[in-house]
């Protein structure tokens, strides 16, 4: 007969079944699709965000986290099952609600900050990456790639009516710390609010020193430890934490480490290489603070899961004679 073979299990034309390989194939190619035509949906929130994370400091970690989002997904694609599924109904309902908030947005954004518009904008535009994931994929596929899906979210630019009190806080946790290092060091200072007097030099914790930038890439960072080398949610949390007290003991120590040599070294180092250039190497001394913290989570997990094994190692012969009783006595 001519034509393709005829499956004799399955009674039909084997060859106009799709393979495995076949519907992932299809899968990505709609995704892909998706994927640029959400950004000629949104190309302007999206563009401005890219001007945004290049011109201002304090959203240069966007372009950071958006590549590592990425990367993880590419790191945590092979776990995918060959066969996936598509949920079109839960795909298409979260990209169509997606496109209706920044249709609403549109045409009600008159009256409402700039920076709420661009925040409201990019979370709408992840929220269709994760639709479109949905509809091409599946929900298990969507659990699989839970983490890194929605790490993508951290890219949503925050809103100053949000990232001021961070600041805030940030400025009054570095002042706090520069403080007690002058004062443990023995060097006279007087702090008032967010200026520290020294002998000859007033310093103020301005907006530009309260090092967000590398505070948000710290705390990504433990985000993303803690989801590739730690299995407890609780310890995943703690190390997320710690990365704040880290991050503005770092500041305090780069801003005293500066003071002080501007005033007993050379004062030119208050404006100097050091003082532009500094940051990475104090950043590079905060990331090997999380590690060593991540070292200790890691095996105090270790220990607990040892114990838990011990535990229920020296539990299972109990069971077994017990059981071995009971099955005595009936009989």
């Amino acid at each position: 007969m001519d034509g393709y073979p005829i499956d004799p299990l399955l009674g039909q034309n084997s060859m106009a079944l799709p393979t495995q390989h076949q519907r992932p194939l299809t899968g990505q190619l709609q995704f892909v699709l998706l994927l640029v035509l959400s950004l000629v949906l949104w190309r302007q929130p999206f563009m401005r965000l890219v001007h945004l994370s290049l011109e201002n400091d304090q959203y240069s970690y966007v372009v950071l986290i958006f590549g590592v989002g990425i990367a993880l997904i590419v790191l945590e694609w092979r776990r995918l099952e060959p066969v996936l599924e598509r949920r079109i109904v839960l795909g298409s309902g979260v990209c169509l609600l997606a496109a209706a908030g920044q249709w609403w947005l549109g045409r009600h954004s008159n009256g409402i900050r700039e920076d709420v518009v661009l925040s409201f904008s990019i979370l709408t535009l992840v929220a269709s990456w994760l639709g479109a994931f949905l509809l091409c994929y599946g929900i298990r596929a969507f659990r699989t790639l839970a983490f890194p899906l929605l790490f993508l979210v951290l890219i949503v630019p925050m809103p100053g009516s949000l990232l001021d009190p961070i600041v805030h806080a940030l400025q009054e946790g570095s002042a706090y710390a520069t403080y007690v290092l002058f004062r443990a060091a023995g060097i006279p200072v007087v702090r008032t609010g967010f200026v520290l007097s020294l002998p000859g030099l007033d310093i103020e914790i301005a907006r530009q020193c309260s090092s967000i930038r590398s505070s948000l890439i710290l705390f990504a960072t433990g985000l993303v430890m803690g989801h590739l080398f730690l299995r407890s949610a609780g310890r995943k949390v703690l190390l997320c934490m710690v990365t704040l007290p880290i991050a503005v003991a770092k500041n305090g120590l780069r801003i005293f480490t500066l003071a002080t040599l501007g005033i007993y070294v050379d004062p030119g180092f208050l404006k100097g290489r050091l003082h532009q250039y500094g940051r990475i190497p104090f950043f590079l001394l905060s990331l090997a603070l999380v590690l060593l913290v991540l070292g200790w989570l890691r095996r105090s997990e270790k220990l607990s899961e040892d114990r838990r094994a011990l535990r229920d190692s020296s539990a299972l012969p109990r069971k077994l004679s017990l059981h071995k009783l009971h099955v005595s006595k009936l009989n």
